[in-house]
């Protein structure tokens, strides 16, 4: 011991208050069995009172219950807990390691706080994320109102493509974000008649199963809500008739599946107080016989299969000997004046 108060064991020139100086020994500090981090005992401050800071312990005990578990190792006391020095390849850690972190239990180890503070992440000293005690969580703003509220720009990569039904997410001026229903175009597709196709007729009566060769066919999947849209537009006229003396009525059954669906169909009084020059004869009445027909149903456990047609329509008063003439005026050579019959459809998975 020297006079100016540094003391020194196996050294003669002590460095500091104290030094000690071995090459086989260690140094041995104090051992205590410690029950929980934020309880002082079983150390004791020998002048009386609570234990000074700083105070260094050796813990012999596993004890306590988290947050407050200790281990064995070295402990300081920092005023007010237990704090354990860094050690290496601890088995079961109290705290979290910035080299990762093994043997954890999610329900028991974590990031976070346990009391009623937010949890914050920053870099550069800035807030960048904030989990409030609600659990909201906050990027980019310190008081997100919503389970996810962002305060910036968003990116989402490697979006996958799909071909079912989906949902548009939405959002208001407020940015609040909403599924918005959108329906999925599954099929679309349309026919031109490539045919005219006529009907000959003397004598009062009603035709409504003239074969027109236009159709469309439609697969629908199971348990769906579908809306199915069909339009057609069908050249109509008829020919050989003298004015006046010809009246009665003419159009397009629609049939859903060979039954008539009424919603389809469309029929047109026979107008005979006008001529057009027809290769059929020297007069000839003319009209386009076009609807839109809409369909919404949600099919069941399978899948739906239909099939939409369009027969000619002649509802005939008179006994002169007429032609009817279907889908467009002639094919060879082709000639548009009339325009050429067609079908189409489009179907909505909804």
């Amino acid at each position: 011991m020297l006079l100016n108060g540094q003391v020194g064991i196996g050294t003669v020139t002590p460095e500091g208050i104290l030094d000690l100086n071995s090459n086989t020994n260690g140094l041995v500090p104090p051992r205590v069995e410690l029950t929980a981090s934020n309880i002082q005992a079983p150390v004791l401050n020998p002048q009386g009172g609570a234990i000074v800071a700083g105070t260094i312990v050796y813990n012999t005990a596993t004890a306590g219950v988290l947050p407050n578990d200790v281990i064995p190792g070295f402990y300081y006391w920092d005023g007010s807990k237990w704090l354990l020095l860094t050690s290496q390849n601890t088995s079961t850690p109290t705290n979290w390691s910035i080299l990762g972190n093994n043997n954890t239990t999610p329900t028991s180890n974590f990031i976070g706080t346990t009391n009623d503070n937010d949890f914050i992440t920053k870099t550069n000293n800035i807030e960048r994320l904030r989990v409030t005690n609600t659990g909201n969580l906050g990027i980019g703003t310190a008081s997100p109102t919503s389970t996810l509220d962002i305060n910036g720009s968003l990116r989402v990569r490697n979006i996958p493509t799909t071909t079912s039904s989906t949902q548009i997410l939405t959002s208001d001026s407020s940015g609040n974000i909403a599924k918005f229903n959108s329906s999925l175009l599954s099929d679309v597709d349309g026919i031109v008649a490539s045919n005219p196709v006529s009907y000959s007729i003397s004598t009062p009566g009603t035709v409504n199963n003239i074969n027109l060769g236009l159709s469309t066919s439609i697969s629908l999947p199971a348990n769906k809500s579908c809306m199915i849209i069909i339009n057609y537009s069908v050249p109509i006229g008829i020919s050989n008739f003298p004015k006046q003396e010809v009246v009665g009525y003419y159009g397009i059954r629609f049939l859903k599946n060979g039954v008539e669906a009424e919603a389809g169909s469309r029929k047109s009084t026979i107008v005979n107080n006008y001529e057009v020059s027809s290769p059929y004869g020297s007069t000839a009445d003319m009209l386009t016989v076009s609807n839109t027909y809409i369909e919404k149903l949600t099919t069941g456990a399978s899948p739906v299969n239909i099939t939409y047609s369009l027969n000619g329509y002649i509802e005939y008063y008179s006994s002169f000997n007429s032609t009817f003439l279907f889908n467009m005026w002639s094919s060879s050579p082709p000639n548009y004046n009339w325009g050429r019959a067609t079908i189409t459809k489009q179907v909505y998975i909804l």
